[in-house]
């Protein structure tokens, strides 16, 4: 009945299209019945300056750039004109991106490329020339061995609007590397409308999703900055899902959201703020939410919210922590908070999955007060009306979250959930992005989950990093068995799959983890055992109900 009603669910669809083209031929009017795919401009690995140095643009405090080879020309007169110290290239200009772009892999220079090289400007998206609508950059590809790596590598001045970056890349064997910039100072006015989606950042030490180390001179503004999909990761501390080290600043998080891996070899982990490092400061989340995954190998300092904070002013108003973790300690807002911190809470909300920090007072829900529509009912105070929105079978999230990243990058499908079936398939990509949603709610106690040969051969890394699934199972005890119980005997190095097999290695200590930190972990997805298969040429996730 389930298959029945899913094929009935996906042809209904295109019988409505037919039938609106037959209508309309009827009139003879030509009407598109699809939108267009996005149009990208794609990067050739050239370098256009001549704009730029024009003397008539030069004199311009506001320019265009509609080219991935223009963009790459900012960057190069940036880091060319060498403009040190506590100043930057480009002060008071204004950088406007009016075209989606595709930086193809090839390797980025960040604008302001390091300390010295320093960029001082204004970018923002401003896609067909329509104030406030984003662009979009995707595929940009940073791997160095120097510190400050991002898009804009050392930002001393100005603000960073209306950009989302989809499968960003960037790495760093030093500190301070993030998708957006690696590190920002002076007077930055607001980084807002900034998103990436299914990106990766590696760094060693002040490694953010979105910047890797902040130190301003003014109270500088998060608004609406979102880091979905993906890890950032640290061999060393201070790493966080927005920003990885706050220095010596007050700052502002509204409307910020993360949902993907955050985690380091040390401490100091932050769903949001690694490392709030200044005293005498007052750091404000307003509307802002952690639904990811927290992981420090060490023991303390590992937060929902904010891995360490010290003594300062902490305000926390209409947020939501309903993230996981693998730590051997994490609070739902706060990992280490000093004696002298104080900490103001209003109508913020954890799942009972997290340890709660003595110095906070949030209202802490089971799983199902937080599911669907209830999440208006039990989340009082916050506005479901314009900022907040409901999913149904998930958390709550913000709602420009939902309707302009979620329904775009990565919408689950949850029709193939069915509580009647005593066994469930996941055949879909989309599916699978709903079972990895499901799985934080501890709904698949009572249920066994196959996954079918046809997606199993897609599931590789890059697809477990984009749904979390190699995160939620490594958090459970599983065993390398087959489906029936016998044990698996399969050479994984001897995969038919050279991809699958060279994917999974790389990520070894997500996926194979030791028998001692399994057998410390808590299950994550309800009475539920998951079993990890790697098989020649294949990776499945099998969820099966326990035996009494």
């Amino acid at each position: 009945m389930m298959k029945k009603q899913n094929y009935l669910n996906r042809i209904l669809p295109l019988f409505l299209v037919f039938m609106q083209v037959v209508l309309l031929c009827s009139f003879s009017t030509i009407v598109a019945v699809a939108a267009d795919e996005p149009i990208y401009d794609v990067w050739d690995g050239t370098v256009d300056t001549a704009w730029l140095s024009d003397a008539t643009e030069a004199a311009k405090t506001t320019h265009t750039i509609d080219t991935a080879a223009k963009l790459a020309g900012l960057a190069k007169l940036t880091n060319d004109a060498a403009i040190g110290g506590n100043t930057g290239a480009y002060a008071d200009h204004t950088f406007y991106i009016t075209k989606n772009i595709d930086l193809n892999d090839k390797a980025w220079s960040p604008i302001g490329i390091e300390y010295g090289k320093n960029f001082a400007g204004n970018i923002e998206g401003k896609l067909n020339d329509t104030e406030g609508a984003s662009v979009t950059i995707k595929n940009m590809k940073i791997d160095a061995t120097t510190s400050n790596k991002g898009f804009i590598g050392t930002h001393r001045g100005g603000s960073l609007k209306n950009i989302t970056f989809v499968d960003a890349k960037v790495t760093s064997s030093t500190s301070s590397v993030g998708v957006a910039a690696g590190y920002i100072s002076k007077v930055i006015t607001a980084y807002e409308n900034i998103v990436a989606v299914n990106s990766t950042v590696k760094g060693s030490g002040q490694v953010g999703g979105l910047v890797g180390d902040a130190k301003t001179d003014n109270v500088l503004t998060f608004k609406n900055c979102a880091y979905i999909g993906g890890s950032v990761f640290s061999d060393m501390a201070h790493t966080g899902g927005i920003i990885g080290k706050l220095e010596k600043i007050n700052n502002n998080f509204e409307g910020c959201y993360v949902s993907a891996k955050i985690s380091s070899e040390f401490a100091a982990v932050g769903g949001i703020v690694g490392l709030i490092d200044a005293s005498n400061t007052t750091v404000s989340f307003k509307n802002c939410q952690f639904d990811g995954m927290a992981k420090a190998d060490a023991a303390y300092a590992c937060g929902a919210f904010v891995g360490s904070a010290p003594v300062g002013t902490v305000n926390l108003e209409n947020c939501v922590s309903t993230g996981l973790s693998r730590s051997k300690t994490l609070y739902a807002w706060f990992g280490l908070a000093e004696s002298g911190t104080v900490i103001n809470v209003t109508n913020c909300y954890s799942n009972s999955n997290m340890a709660i920090s003595g110095k906070v007072d949030p209202t802490v829900l089971d799983s199902d007060k937080l599911m669907g529509t209830a999440a208006k009912t039990n989340l009082t105070g916050l506005d479901f009306e314009t900022v907040w929105a409901t999913r149904e079978g998930m958390n709550p999230v913000l709602a420009y979250v939902k309707e302009n990243v979620l329904d775009t990058y990565g919408k689950a499908d949850l029709t193939w959930f069915d509580p009647s079936e005593d066994t469930l398939s996941v055949e879909t990509e989309n599916e699978l992005v709903g079972m990895a949603m499901l799985s934080q709610l501890a709904v698949f106690s009572d249920y066994e989950i196959t996954v079918v040969d046809s997606l199993r051969a897609l599931m590789t890394q890059e697809l477990f990093d984009k749904t979390y699934l190699d995160a939620y199972n490594a958090a459970v005890p599983f065993n390398p068995t087959t489906p029936d119980g016998e044990d698996e005997t399969t050479d994984t190095t001897a995969t038919t799959d050279s991809e699958v097999n060279t994917d999974v290695n790389t990520n070894e200590s997500e996926t194979s983890a030791s028998s001692e930190e399994q057998s410390g972990c808590k299950s994550v997805i309800g009475g539920a055992s998951a079993i990890l298969l790697i098989a020649a040429g294949t990776i499945g996730v099998i969820i099966r109900k326990k035996e009494d």
